[in-house]
């Protein structure tokens, strides 16, 4: 970020940036597969009855992939096609208000899914690498 508003600067404002910076990105083509991983590690449960795990307790912020796409498109459309200065020499920070740990975004899936009813433990393991 300071290279490119430094490059800016010099060449005295003869282009524009907007710099998004983004969480944990799942969805589509979601190179980790961790969210597919996650959700059919819970869908499935019923079957291999192995408790879901985590190994940090460390929380992170997440953005679906496809709403990272909208806001390229809607940044696009506004500066290209509407001539609009609104997003010019912009760092923007994209992506879910809150804040999970593993082992909430587990109780996310199950309640999205509906399977309470599995009662599925999700216990901390600090030598899994399921995260």
């Amino acid at each position: 970020e300071e290279t490119l508003i430094e490059w800016q600067q010099k060449a005295s404002g003869k282009f524009s940036y907007v710099i998004l910076r983004l969480p944990d990105v799942v969805g589509p083509r979601d190179s980790t597969d961790r969210w597919w991983f996650y959700q059919m590690w819970v869908q499935f449960y019923s079957a291999h009855q192995k408790p879901l795990e985590y190994s940090s307790p460390l929380r992170s912020s997440y953005v679906f992939v496809n709403d990272v796409a909208r806001f390229v498109t809607t940044i696009l459309s506004k500066t290209v096609l509407q001539s609009s200065n609104i997003f010019h020499n912009q760092i923007l920070n994209i992506g879910c208000e809150e804040i999970v740990a593993v082992s909430d975004l587990f109780t996310m899936i199950i309640d999205e899914l509906n399977l309470q009813s599995l009662q599925i433990p999700i216990r901390y393991n600090p030598n899994s690498d399921a995260d």
